[in-house]
């Protein structure tokens, strides 16, 4: 979708944050202990305007597929919400839970 409209610098960078969380979750695998609890926080949502429309990608739901693709058992997802900016913003987090295979 980001190619198709223009964003070849963005699809780049995208490209590049997956490929090094997979090498993340690669070399957490290699450290973690089985039958061991890892915790994850991510910010929710990342916004991006494509065509003058706003997509929403859920950033957590990401992160739980690329730590399965690297043999984590993905156990609960919590949502948090936190005030930033004295207050003036909320910040969306997920809290995601995961177990080495």
């Amino acid at each position: 979708m980001l190619i198709s409209n223009e964003r070849t610098s963005k699809s780049k960078v995208v490209f590049r944050y997956m490929t090094d969380m997979l090498k993340v979750f690669e070399r957490l695998h290699h450290l973690s202990e089985a039958d061991r609890n890892m915790i994850f926080i991510v910010r929710k949502y990342h916004h991006w305007a494509l065509c003058g429309a706003t997509l929403k990608v859920d950033r957590a739901r990401i992160m739980a597929d690329l730590a399965q693709a690297k043999s984590f058992n993905f156990k609960k997802r919590f949502q948090h919400d936190s005030e930033v900016g004295g207050g003036t913003r909320t910040t969306n987090e997920s809290i995601l839970i995961f177990r080495k295979r």
